[in-house]
C-alpha cells in the first residue's frame, strides 16, 4: 500500500499511478503467493515427471520411441494448459523449449513437434534450468565453458588485489577463491558430477593458476604438489564430494528416490563411499 510508479521515456516523466494491486519487483512475498496458488496443480500422469520452481516447470519422459515421448509429453502440456485455463494464467510458448537427450547424433535430429496453445514448441540442443546449461548429449561443455569465463574474471580480480601494495596474504587469497570463485564450480554438483573427467580440465587450469599465484611457485611445481601445499582437492573430487552428500541426504528423506537407487544401484554405489585423493579423504 502506499507506493507509486512513473515512467521515464526520453526525458519526459510520466504523473505518478497509484499501484493498489501487486507486489514489489524481487519481493520474496511474490514467489510465495504463487507457490501458493498453484499449489493444486494436477497431477503429471506417469511415466512423464515434473519439475517446478517457482513459475519454472520442466516436464519430462523417457521411451525409445520418439512417438511414444510426444504422445506423453503432449498428454501432460494438455492437462496443463486446461488447468491454466481455467485459473486465467497463461502458457508461454515462445520461451517453451524441447530438448532430446540422447547418445545418437541421429536421434538429436529428429523431430517432436509438440503444441502448446495451437503454437509449435521450439526444439533446442541446449537448454538452461536454474542456471545450469543442459546439452542434448549430457556433456556439460557449454556450462562449464560459462562458468570457467566467469571465473575467469573472478580470478583476475583476486590477483590484481594480492599484487597491490596492501594485498591479502595467501591464505587469505586462497580463503577468497574457495568463497568468491569455487562457489560457481560447486553449484549444481548434483548434475554436473556425471560430467568426463577431462571436462573439469577447464576448471582445474583456473585453480592451478590461483594457487600458483597465491603461494608464489614457479611452474615447474607439479599440480598435485600445489594442491598439498594449499590444502586442496581437485575440482572434480570437490564436485563428486559434494553430489556424493547431496544424493545421500536425498535418499533418506525422499522414499521415492531410495526405491529409485535400489533399483539402479550400479549407477549409484559410488556415492556411498569416502573420495580419496592422493592427499586428502573428503567426508560428510
Amino acid at each position: 500500500m502506499g507506493r507509486i510508479m512513473q515512467a521515464y521515456i526520453k526525458g519526459e516523466t510520466s504523473r505518478d499511478v497509484i499501484i493498489n494491486h501487486g507486489v514489489p519487483q524481487g519481493s520474496p512475498l511474490s514467489p510465495i503467493l504463487f507457490i501458493i496458488f498453484t499449489c493444486d496443480l494436477p497431477l503429471i500422469r506417469k511415466p512423464v515427471f515434473r519439475s517446478q520452481y517457482a513459475d519454472d516447470i520442466k516436464l519430462y519422459t523417457a521411451a525409445p520411441q520418439i512417438k511414444t515421448i510426444r504422445n506423453r509429453l503432449q498428454s501432460s502440456i494438455k492437462d496443463l494448459s486446461l488447468y491454466c485455463a481455467g485459473w486465467r494464467m497463461g502458457l508461454c510458448s515462445k520461451k517453451t523449449v524441447l530438448i532430446l537427450f540422447n547418445r545418437s547424433n541421429r536421434r538429436g535430429q529428429e523431430s517432436c513437434n509438440l503444441h502448446i496453445q495451437g503454437e509449435v514448441v521450439k526444439q533446442a540442443t541446449t537448454s538452461k534450468f536454474l542456471g545450469i546449461t543442459f546439452d542434448q548429449h549430457l556433456t556439460f561443455n557449454n556450462h562449464f565453458q560459462t562458468i570457467a569465463c566467469l571465473a575467469r574474471q573472478r580470478i583476475t580480480k583476486l590477483i590484481a588485489i594480492s599484487n597491490s601494495r596492501c594485498g591479502p596474504s595467501a591464505h587469505t587469497l586462497i580463503r577468497l577463491y574457495k568463497t568468491y570463485v569455487r562457489t560457481l564450480f560447486e553449484y549444481g554438483s548434483a548434475a554436473t558430477c556425471v560430467a568426463e573427467p577431462r571436462v573439469f580440465d577447464i576448471w582445474e587450469k583456473l585453480q592451478t593458476r590461483l594457487i600458483r599465484h597465491a603461494l608464489d611457485l614457479p611452474n615447474y611445481i607439479r599440480h598435485d604438489n600445489l594442491r598439498r601445499y594449499a590444502d586442496l582437492p581437485t575440482v572434480h573430487d570437490r564436485v563428486l564430494y559434494l553430489a556424493k552428500r547431496w544424493y545421500r541426504k536425498t535418499l533418506q528423506q525422499n522414499e521415492p528416490m531410495r526405491h529409485f537407487i535400489q533399483q539402479h544401484t550400479k549407477y549409484y554405489s559410488g556415492f556411498d563411499k569416502p573420495r580419496k585423493t592422493p592427499y586428502l579423504e573428503l567426508r560428510d
